[in-house]
């Protein structure tokens, strides 16, 4: 895999690939087996607890777009990247669609990418 911000952005878009279609293997591949990931309810999970969620059903996507292109941050070993993507799927079996920010940090390890940190926020539609 490329070392550098074009093997980040290729290790994203097989992370989206794999979140969009429910493929648990691929989810599992691209997280650090010490990830700490604060999803949208502000929960703190780890890479089992994510890979269950997904596998068990209670998380399930549908359609992960994103919307802009991603701010990408290298240092070393280590990028930052914050993407806006609209999503779709179910949680706990509630249907949602909506905007989202993810940031991931993603470290380069055993050859590859891997995300050890990461968070998902609600984009709110604040009025201006």
């Amino acid at each position: 895999m490329e070392h550098g911000l074009v093997g980040v952005m290729q290790a994203e878009e097989r992370l989206r690939q794999a979140m969009e279609t429910n493929d648990v293997a691929g989810i599992g591949q691209w997280l650090h087996e010490e990830l700490l990931f604060t999803d949208f309810t502000g929960a703190l999970v780890g890479k089992e607890e994510d890979l269950a969620a997904h596998r068990s059903g209670v998380v399930t996507m549908s359609s992960v777009s994103f919307v802009e292109e991603p701010v990408m941050r290298l240092y070393g070993q280590t990028a930052i990247v914050a993407v806006k993507a609209h999503v779709e799927g179910t949680f706990q079996g509630t249907a949602f669609a909506g905007l989202y920010r993810y940031l991931r940090v993603w470290h380069f390890e055993d050859e590859r990418w891997q995300v050890i940190a990461g968070n998902v926020s609600v984009v709110a539609d604040l009025p201006r």
